[in-house]
């Protein structure tokens, strides 16, 4: 393991003194972050894996770097986090775990934020909202960045999930009238009603109403003659909107509109822009949302 890691740093220094040597080493660092994957899950597997941090913390390191192919990987491992048993339980984390982040440069301010590029990309995308879903139902905020109660932590989780709970929720009307497709919808293995419940928890305490409006729309019920199919999901993203400037704005307007922004940009992501253009007109709707 050790000498895998000083081969992945020499790989990655390597680069900068040599730039026509760039592609050849990322591949070799993506082979071995390739083996550090598998080593990651076989510890997990055989519950070992919390006496090895440096996998954890190499794989957060790993999500700085902008090749797909090698974010992936990250992903991949990070999601093997509940075998940090430390981490999955409501108690002190060592101290010990937090000297490989020392003398980071970005300093180290939290794993969720960089989990937002891996969000904008289809080829990361079903399993990064995976693992911040998986994120959202465990107690370690100081590795996440953020307490649950942090209006900037909550405010990012529900625009990283808000365009694909709407078009997941009208997925089953017709392709050629709402742009939908099926790969778009199929991105990951989560349902909706398992994010809009997490959602609901992790936002109760700040805003009862928006955990309400999650609750509702994540109720099997909820497909009843009540709403066609469209429209439904049309209703459930007009009622979180009004909610969210409601307990967010203006204080957090200005990530909102960064996330959003950063989806409208993405030319891969133009299967989402519908969803986006439909929340960006319910949030200025909003009087709140006018400063």
């Amino acid at each position: 393991l050790d000498t895998l890691l000083r081969l992945l740093q020499e790989a990655e220094g390597y680069s900068h003194f040599q730039p026509h040597r760039v592609a050849p080493t990322m591949e070799h660092a993506k082979a071995i972050i390739d083996i550090l994957l598998v080593i990651t899950q076989h510890l997990s597997s055989i519950s070992r894996l919390h006496h090895h941090p440096v996998l954890l913390w190499s794989a957060t390191a790993i999500l700085r770097c902008d090749h797909d192919a090698v974010y992936a990987c990250a992903v991949d491992m990070l999601k093997e986090i509940h075998s940090y048993t430390y981490l999955s339980k409501i108690s002190e984390i060592p101290q010990s775990f937090w000297a490989f982040s020392e003398g980071w440069n970005p300093r180290f301010t939290g794993v969720l934020l960089s989990l937002i590029p891996g969000t904008l990309t289809p080829s990361t995308q079903g399993k990064t909202m995976e693992l911040v879903y998986q994120l959202m139902r465990m107690p370690c905020d100081s590795f996440i960045g953020m307490d649950s109660s942090s209006g900037l932590r909550q405010i990012i989780t529900i625009m990283i999930f808000l365009p694909w709970l709407h078009l997941s929720l009208r997925a089953d009307k017709a392709e050629s009238e709402h742009m939908i497709t099926e790969e778009a919808v199929k991105l990951t293995s989560l349902t909706p009603s398992k994010v809009l419940l997490e959602l609901a928890k992790l936002v109760n305490n700040t805003s009862p109403d928006l955990a309400n409006v999650f609750i509702s729309f994540a109720r099997p019920d909820a497909k009843s003659t009540t709403f066609k199919t469209g429209d439904r999901a049309d209703a459930f993203l007009q009622q979180a909107c009004e909610n969210v400037v409601k307990a967010y704005f203006p204080t957090y307007a200005l990530p909102c509109a960064h996330y959003l922004a950063a989806v409208c940009t993405e030319k891969k992501c133009t299967h989402y822009h519908p969803s986006v253009f439909a929340t960006v007109h319910h949030i200025i709707t909003q009087p709140n949302a006018h400063a």
